[in-house]
């Protein structure tokens, strides 16, 4: 008896594994707009500090813009992103993370 127990047990804490280990939900898309990967050399602007830095843009959308950078702004600093072509797009920054800084907008541009 106590071996068909001890297999029973093995059996619950497999499945209890597995279910912990397997998603239980998918998250939704939380943006309004496709991005598109571009990784593209681009330079933006901190107006308050009159300084001009390069950047790689990894992804864009209407909304905003994913670029990778060695500066480091505050949260809600505004900026205004340089593309190729001579577009130019104002912004602020709305995150950092390894290298990554994270650009709002601040008016949606066209898809």
């Amino acid at each position: 008896m106590l071996r068909r127990d001890c297999c029973v047990f093995r059996e619950l804490a497999e499945v209890a594994l597995s279910m912990s280990s397997s998603p239980t939900h998918v998250e939704k898309e939380r943006r309004e707009f496709p991005r598109q990967t571009v990784n593209e050399d681009a330079e933006f602007l901190i107006p308050a500090e009159n300084m001009r830095l390069p950047c790689v843009v990894a992804n864009i959308s209407a909304a905003g813009a994913k670029i990778v950078c060695d500066a480091i702004p505050p949260e809600n600093t505004k900026v205004i992103l340089f593309l190729k072509g001579g577009l130019s797009i104002e912004a602020v920054t709305s995150w950092y993370t390894e290298g990554a800084l994270g650009l709002k907008f601040t008016t949606p541009r066209e898809p």
